[in-house]
């Protein structure tokens, strides 16, 4: 069986080259400012920034801890740097590091907000954090920050593809933020589905424009999975949960539809991946499960009132305690096991009786 980015061995070379770093002392030299320059120090600090985000997204994707830490080295969040470049016409790969870097700095941050036990002191964080997330984005380029929709940019493959990516990853720190507050399927916030919704949306773009793509940095089905399916899964459960006709009028349903049934299609025309490549396994069980939520939606099986004339704000509550994930600390973790479990929602289980 081929797990892709799921492989333990992948995971293991990850923290093979951390740990080379950390004892070459990379992590002492860091300095994002020469990222892009031709001396030494530029490659040291490029090579330890690029290991760092590659370990926080890794890890935010398989559910585990992250082995590099931002106060186990130099490296600092300055918007400055992201800057650097406006100047420079042709896209530069030093830009896309600096920004990934950055951006995994605020998502170590938004992890880090499940520690807080006191509400107010989070609260608190959470602001902080939502107030560099506006510096950054202030801080990129204008031709690189994303316009009404993918399609409109004009540009290169590879600088869409970057527009996409930057986007992507600054909607995944609000993203992780809102969610770290979230103790179970019931309690998900609008904030939540509204991120969720927009991320959603773009990796529906993303995956209709893929021909007009190039590699920026981050492979394309990279994308789907890291960020299209979290959002994906939120989506589902916000939709199931609340049913199609009271779903939260933070966000469109019919265009969250729209957008969950542009990934099932494609991944069942084989378009994004064929059942011999890696993290095939992964995109077929959220493809199952994603086509169970729509044909419930679809069918009218979720109405306001169940057939014992419950109402569905009842019926919520009777299955309050129900979560898709195995753990209380799973709440990032959106792999197999999550739409495994998502597929036994008693609204679905009911609908496929």
């Amino acid at each position: 069986m081929i797990d892709g980015d799921q492989s333990y061995h992948s995971w293991r070379r990850l923290g093979d080259v951390v740990s080379s770093l950390y004892a070459l002392g990379y992590h002492e030299r860091v300095d994002l400012t020469a990222i892009g320059s031709a001396t030494l120090g530029s490659l040291r600090s490029e090579a330890f920034c690029r290991a760092y985000s590659a370990d926080k997204n890794v890890s935010i994707f398989l559910g585990r801890p992250s082995r590099m830490h931002r106060s186990h080295s130099f490296l600092d969040l300055s918007f400055n740097t992201i800057g650097s470049d406006s100047s420079i016409e042709s896209f530069e790969y030093a830009q896309e590091t600096r920004w990934t870097v950055a951006c995994a700095i605020l998502k170590e941050r938004s992890l880090d907000l499940a520690r807080f036990v006191d509400a107010a002191a989070r609260t608190q964080a959470m602001h902080i954090i939502l107030q560099d997330c506006v510096a950054l984005e202030a801080s990129l380029p204008s031709r690189y920050q994303l316009p009404g929709h993918l399609k409109d940019f004009q540009g290169t493959a590879v600088e869409r593809d970057f527009v996409a990516s930057a986007a992507l990853n600054i909607l995944h720190v609000r993203f992780l933020m809102h969610s770290s507050p979230m103790q179970g399927a019931s309690e998900i916030g609008s904030e939540l589905i509204i991120v969720s919704a927009a991320m959603l949306k773009l990796v529906g773009e993303i995956t209709i424009l893929k021909a007009t793509l190039a590699n920026s940095g981050t492979g394309f089905i990279w994308k789907i999975i890291f960020y299209g399916l979290p959002a994906a899964g939120i989506i589902c459960l916000a939709l199931i949960n609340r049913g199609a006709q009271n779903a939260d009028t933070s966000f469109s349903v019919p265009q969250a539809m729209q957008d969950l049934s542009v990934i099932v299609a494609h991944v069942e025309a084989g378009v994004l991946l064929s059942p011999d490549q890696p993290n095939y396994a992964l995109l077929q069980a959220a493809t199952v499960t994603i086509k169970s939520v729509l044909h419930t939606l679809n069918s009218g099986s979720l109405i306001p009132t169940t057939q014992d004339g419950v109402s569905t704000e009842q019926a919520s509550r009777a299955i309050d305690p129900w979560m898709p994930w195995a753990g209380d600390n799973d709440f990032f973790d959106f792999e197999l096991d999550f739409w495994t479990n998502l597929a036994e929602h008693p609204a679905l289980y009911q609908d496929a009786a």
